[in-house]
Order: structure tokens, then C-alpha cells, then sequence
């Protein structure tokens, strides 16, 4: 992979991580008992279709699943599990903050449990350890193409038809769906990013509207098998979309920091935005475009000053950098 290729990859993530942190705020608004859904549903339509499988399309063009079970397992422990442990701690503390708990034994609960029986307290990480685990089986033992999608295909289905039918542990449900897109970014390598999967996701858009399917995956997962055709289309044309733009931008300083370090953005920016809605219900701030945009701004700045210090010397093992 050339350097070149590196740096746009992490605009890439730079860009999927800000729209992760723009598309909590209503949710995280909502738990402060504020409806501000409104403001935002025009960007939830272009961007919910295909933001969270966008990052396994990126994850999988950047993993080596030819390595020895072993070390692999490992590396994803490191830079997955310990993250979602040590961020899901500070997460908490920031939670707890935000509803003045005062109870120091609450501080002390780390969520030891939640890491055993979730993966932690964020879906799309153990989803996605989950995913890689089965890909790198998958990759490992079939040799023909055609296997090897037609698997895929089937884990979706799986997925889709599993979904709220019964625990979804360690989300292995989201993992089933989600699966095909590490392949995916395997075979991105070699395609050509154009213009024209704009064109093709804004028009898979329209029709979407038309037809009245909107199917997604996040947290929850919007998606019956009739609409899994379409799910894969606007996934796959809006990532590829997304990865033509950041060919065009090449570098941008901020994207690329944002990118590197988005699995801290991630972890910590709903905890952020729950302490200061809940701040500004408490003293009574007017919620407004302008002021849910500062909290954002702040919320970003803050993520990004987290990221700095724990990649300092003596924290960065809280992200699994040792």
C-alpha cells in the first residue's frame, strides 16, 4: 500500500468519524430529554445508508488476515477490545459526572462484566472483533471466490433474519451482516474510485425514497431480506463515494488526525454530549442550532485533546499501543 494511499484512507476515517459524532445529536439530546431529531433528519437520510459498514470497508482494505491466528487475535485485542475497555471506563466516569453521582463505589465499577458478556459497551466494536475473527477463518479456509462471497452473502441473511431473535451476543448478529464489507475493502484495493458512485448513490437515494425502503445498520438494524440488495448497493456506492472524496482532499491535517485516532473519538463522544445536554437542561441553556453546534464544536475538541493525552507515554496501553 503506498503512502498516498495511507493518507487518504485516513481522511477517509476522519470524515466517517465526524459524521458518527454529528449523527449522535439528537440521540444523545433525546437522553437529556430534548427533541432536536427535526434539524438533523435531512443528514440522517443521505448519511445513515452506508456510514457504519463505510468503516469496514476501510477496516478490511487495511488488515492483513494472513497472519498466524495467534497474532492476530492478539492485534485485535490490543486495538480493539482494550480501547473499548479503558474508554468505556472513562465514558462511564464522564456519564456518571453529568448526573452529579457522588457515589465513589459507582466510579469504581470498570464494567468488567460488560466486556465479558458484550465486548464492552459499544456495539460496533465488538461487532466488528466479532467480524474479523470470522473473516479471517473465512479467508483462511475457502479458496475460490465464488465461495467465499456466496459464505458472505449467507452470514447476511443469517444476520438479517437472527436480528431481535434472541441475545445478540457480543453483537455477533451485527457481525454476520457486516462481515461481507471487510471482504469488500479487500477488493476496493484494486478498483478504480470515480465520480460516478456519487452519481450512483444519490440516485440509489431517490429510488430508496420512491420506494419507501430506507435500510440501515447501526445500533439497531432496519433491514428485511427483500431490501438486502439495496442495503449492499447504497453501502458499497456511498463508501466507494466517500473514498473518492478523500482521494480529492489527498491531506488535510485535522481529517487525518480525526482518522487516526477515531476509534477515541468514537468511544468518548456520546459520554461528551450527554454531560453537556444534560448541563444545559440543568441551567436552563435554550437548545438552538447555534448552541447544539458549540457543544459539538467542544465535544470534537475535547475528543481530540483525549486523544493526544492518552496517546502520551505512559497511557498509550489504555489503547492498546504497547
Amino acid at each position: 500500500m503506498t503512502k498516498e494511499r495511507i493518507t487518504y484512507l485516513d481522511v477517509a476515517k476522519g470524515l466517517l468519524i465526524l459524521s458518527v459524532v454529528i449523527h449522535h445529536i439528537p440521540h444523545t439530546a433525546e437522553v437529556a430529554g430534548v427533541d432536536i431529531y427535526r434539524y438533523l433528519e435531512w443528514y440522517h437520510l443521505i448519511i445513515v445508508p452506508f456510514f457504519m459498514p463505510a468503516f469496514f470497508v476501510v477496516t478490511g482494505w487495511c488488515s492483513n488476515f494472513d497472519k498466524p491466528f495467534k497474532l492476530f487475535l492478539w492485534s485485535n485485542v490490543k486495538t480493539i477490545l482494550i480501547p473499548a475497555f479503558c474508554l468505556g471506563a472513562i465514558s462511564n466516569w464522564v456519564r456518571l459526572a453529568a448526573d452529579q453521582c457522588t457515589i465513589p463505589l459507582e466510579y469504581a465499577k470498570l464494567g468488567f462484566r460488560t466486556i465479558i458478556t458484550d465486548g464492552g459497551g459499544y456495539w460496533f466494536l465488538s461487532a466488528l472483533f466479532v467480524a474479523k475473527l470470522l473473516y479471517w477463518v473465512i479467508n483462511r479456509y475457502s479458496h475460490r471466490v465464488q465461495i467465499t462471497w456466496g459464505i458472505q452473502l449467507a452470514c447476511l441473511c443469517i444476520g438479517i433474519i437472527l436480528y431481535r431473535g434472541g441475545y445478540n451476543l457480543w453483537h455477533y448478529q451485527h457481525a454476520l451482516i457486516l462481515v461481507i464489507f471487510l471482504h469488500a475493502g479487500r477488493m476496493a484495493r484494486t478498483m478504480t474510485l470515480s465520480w460516478i458512485y456519487a452519481v450512483a448513490y444519490g440516485a440509489l437515494l431517490v429510488v430508496s425514497q420512491l420506494i419507501d425502503w430506507h435500510p440501515y445498520i447501526t445500533q439497531g438494524v432496519n433491514i428485511r431480506l427483500i431490501e438486502a440488495p439495496l442495503f449492499l448497493a447504497l453501502s458499497f456506492t456511498g463508501t466507494m463515494a466517500v473514498l473518492w472524496l478523500s482521494r480529492l482532499i489527498k491531506k488535510n491535517a485535522v481529517l487525518e488526525y480525526w482518522g487516526k485516532q477515531s476509534i477515541i473519538l468514537y468511544c468518548l463522544h456520546i459520554a461528551i454530549y450527554i454531560f453537556f445536554f444534560k448541563n444545559m437542561v440543568r441551567y436552563e441553556i435554550p437548545f438552538s442550532i447555534i448552541s447544539v453546534t458549540i457543544v459539538a464544536l467542544l465535544n470534537i475538541g475535547l475528543c481530540s485533546l483525549g486523544a493526544y493525552i492518552t496517546n502520551r507515554k505512559y497511557l498509550r496501553w489504555t489503547i492498546g499501543r504497547f
